[in-house]
């Protein structure tokens, strides 16, 4: 199935791209999370205000500042298409797709926006500050930058990963020229939920943990990789940075609690100075492997903390806020060694 779709997206893109182009104009297809489908229709529908919203602070925060050198922004459109994926995960409420059967779908309606095929759904009415309605498809002649959160991360891990095998199997003339960036990813190589447990699979609810994002795009002679990859991940979010050692039970609390104060605060994070740069002060640069860079995003408080803090009322956490601050150190020091 993955060379399948690796096969239809070559094929569409060797009639339009006859080689990566070192600087390009850069249209992003950007997708939403899990309850997020960016489309104003179905059980889980996303308002299109609340769509234009997400396209300006994914391109602010985490594209633009992920750029190759040399690439600009799509500037007609605000560059940023909002590519339809289910982001459905059943038992969740209102939702009928399990997380496999979501991806399934998301992943064939990359495929097609990716390879430039007709069919693409994607919201045309709900566009970035400054782009016009319904001209905000994706263009034949952009390098695309595929843009993916939590569930939609391994939509983009998935189409990665086909294309990874497709080129390393037939060679790599007439790549596509296409870079990715993830946040909350739960196929990230250390970390990742779905990594940590690769193998298993929980079919009463749909998932089958899938292993890593790949790293291993070609490298061209000038050092660049193909399907450079930029990953950041919010420190013990459960599902982008589970602990390495599950024997470590405050470890695993700690990153339950995450995913209930971490992995929705993407929007929140400062990532980028006031030139629209990355923040070296607000980020841990967790360097390079292969194709990838990875950061991680420090969170102040524990989650295991902050989730119970949270429900302390407003006159009384200025009273235990210290008790807190004293019990995060050592708390930290030992969910660390997970």
């Amino acid at each position: 199935m993955a060379l399948a779709f690796a096969g239809a997206l070559a094929a569409a893109w060797s009639v339009i791209v006859a080689a990566v182009v070192p600087a390009a104009t850069v249209t992003g297809l950007v997708m939403g999370g899990t309850g997020t489908p960016l489309m104003n229709v179905g059980p889980i529908a996303t308002p299109d205000a609340a769509t234009a919203g997400y396209l300006d602070w994914t391109k602010t925060k985490y594209i633009l500042p992920s750029l190759r050198t040399g690439d600009m922004y799509s500037t007609d459109r605000s560059g940023s298409v909002a590519v339809y994926t289910p982001e459905e995960f059943w038992p969740l409420p209102n939702q009928q797709l399990t997380f496999n059967e979501s991806v399934k779908y998301g992943l064939t309606n990359l495929t097609t926006c990716a390879g430039r095929q007709a069919g693409c759904v994607y919201n045309a009415s709900a566009v970035a500050n400054g782009a016009t309605p319904f001209a905000n498809g994706p263009v034949g002649d952009d390098r695309y930058l595929v843009f993916g959160y939590s569930q939609s991360a391994r939509i983009a891990t998935n189409l990665k990963q086909s294309l990874v095998a497709n080129y390393n199997l037939n060679g790599w003339d007439g790549v596509p020229a296409m870079d990715f960036v993830l946040i909350g990813n739960p196929n990230r190589p250390n970390g990742g939920i779905l990594e940590r447990f690769n193998g298993l699979s929980i079919p009463f609810v749909g998932i089958n943990f899938d292993g890593a994002t790949p790293t291993d795009s070609k490298q061209d002679g000038d050092g660049t990789y193909r399907f450079a990859t930029t990953d950041f991940s919010g420190q013990y979010d459960g599902y982008s940075d589970f602990p390495m050692y599950p024997l470590n039970l405050l470890a695993d609390l700690n990153a339950l609690a995450g995913i209930a104060t971490v992995h929705g605060s993407y929007f929140a994070f400062n990532t980028t100075k006031n030139d629209g740069t990355l923040d070296p002060n607000a980020l841990i640069n967790q360097d390079t492997y292969g194709d990838s860079q990875y950061y991680m995003i420090p969170t102040a408080r524990l989650p295991i903390l902050a989730i119970v803090e949270n429900v302390i009322p407003d006159p009384v956490k200025g009273w235990v806020d210290p008790v807190f601050t004293l019990l995060d150190a050592p708390l930290r020091a030992v969910i660390e060694t997970g």
